[in-house]
């Protein structure tokens, strides 16, 4: 990815979308989470792909209560513009307090993201658990 034809301005934006997605998930906010994305916005994770914001917020409202006490951490973006929208990309580690310890579950995001009345939203978040394999 090309991240030189992105703005500065814009990366520092989408990052902040990133921050504000990983928090408002972290704390169980599903409808602060799903006015992160587009009206016909996509999650896609290894649940299942949740289109619109009835869909994400239902999600997050049922997914919450597993993953309570969570902190998503994100790192290495990558950004490239594609017309009016940005593809980013980056890996993310999801830590989880547990009786026994942390434990971490490290995965990825692939985003499709665009700007909403001046706005940076997702138009599709893809996220799937990070494989090894596919980076050797």
């Amino acid at each position: 990815m090309d991240s030189g034809n992105v703005a500065l301005e814009d990366r520092i934006a989408i990052l902040d979308l990133c921050a504000a997605y990983n928090w408002l998930t972290d704390t169980g906010d599903a409808e602060g989470v799903a006015a992160l994305f587009t009206l016909d916005g996509v999650f896609d994770a290894p649940p299942g792909r949740f289109e619109g914001a009835a869909a994400i917020t239902k999600f997050n409202q049922d997914i919450h209560p597993v993953i309570r006490g969570s902190m998503h951490f994100n790192d290495n973006h990558q950004f490239e513009r594609d017309g009016d929208r940005v593809r980013h990309r980056c890996y993310s580690a999801l830590q989880i307090a547990a009786e026994e310890g942390v434990q971490t579950q490290l995965m990825t995001y692939d985003d499709v993201i665009e700007k909403v009345d001046g706005e940076w939203r997702f138009v599709e978040r893809v996220n799937r658990l990070f494989d090894p394999t596919a980076h050797r």
